[in-house]
């Protein structure tokens, strides 16, 4: 579950993320007015099997709610939750028409989660995992094994000046980047930990230590180059920058 939202005196309206329609809405009849009904239940981010009837011309009815998995712990941390609502938010856009692909986001979404709360790996490297297999996932994973003007192959290209091209998806070279529009910076240390992440599980990635400043880096491209693509900036966003900036995490890199 998404979020809740109070409606009249006694009812709410739900906002879920499923595995076959993706984000949803639907109307829990006196959710808050019979409080044995569903308690306990219908918690924000809790992991939920729900029985629903479908009404002609209105929100399906919230008939049933078991609870599978409360995922407790992101709801008592600040900087989950900031986590949590944003990948959440991306998970459940809807792409624009003529996308590439409409992306099955709730597997990943899942086991995102379910790794947050469990405080299975590093919350930072987690984070820029999840931006990594859901831009894989929709279809438009960033061309970063050479520069896509001079196709000179990144291990022959110099750390100095590289960048790359938020609109193409392209890694742009130092000698190149002046023709392109808008570079965003990156260094070579933080393309090759994108690189190495894309291809690894969270088992993985969760025995490897990297550096802050490079997570920092990988996570702040991926927050500018993945909401471009998706056409959408998400709101959560905002909360998730000023938590991060509040601890002293906030993006230091820059387009241009």
């Amino acid at each position: 579950m998404l979020r809740r939202i109070p409606y009249g005196d006694h009812d709410l309206i739900l906002t879920l993320f499923t595995p076959d329609h993706g984000k949803i809405s639907v109307f829990a009849k006196s959710a808050r007015k019979d409080a044995r009904r569903f308690s306990g239940t219908l918690e924000p981010l809790s992991v939920l099997k729900v029985v629903l009837k479908t009404r002609s011309g209105n929100l399906s009815l919230l008939s049933e709610a078991v609870l599978v998995d409360p995922l407790a712990t992101i709801r008592t941390d600040l900087r989950k939750t900031a986590y949590a609502s944003y990948w959440s938010e991306i998970a459940g856009i809807v792409p624009e028409e003529g996308a590439v692909q409409k992306p099955n986001g709730y597997p990943l979404l899942h086991q995102a989660l379910t790794a947050l709360d469990r405080d299975m790996m590093d919350k930072a490297v987690l984070h820029v995992l999840f931006q990594l297999k859901f831009t894989r996932l929709s279809g438009f994973f960033p061309e970063l094994t050479h520069c896509q003007t001079c196709r000179t192959h990144l291990d022959d290209v110099s750390p100095r000046g590289l960048a790359v091209d938020i609109l193409s998806g392209g890694l742009i070279c130092g000698d190149c980047v002046s023709r392109t529009l808008g570079p965003y910076r990156l260094s070579k240390g933080a393309v090759k930990i994108l690189l190495w992440l894309e291809t690894a599980d969270i088992l993985k990635a969760s025995r490897i230590r990297f550096t802050r400043d490079l997570l920092e880096e990988c996570a702040c491209f991926l927050e500018a180059f993945l909401p471009h693509h998706l056409g959408h900036a998400p709101r959560s966003l905002v909360f998730l920058k000023h938590i991060r900036n509040r601890k002293k995490e906030g993006c230091s890199y820059h387009v241009g």
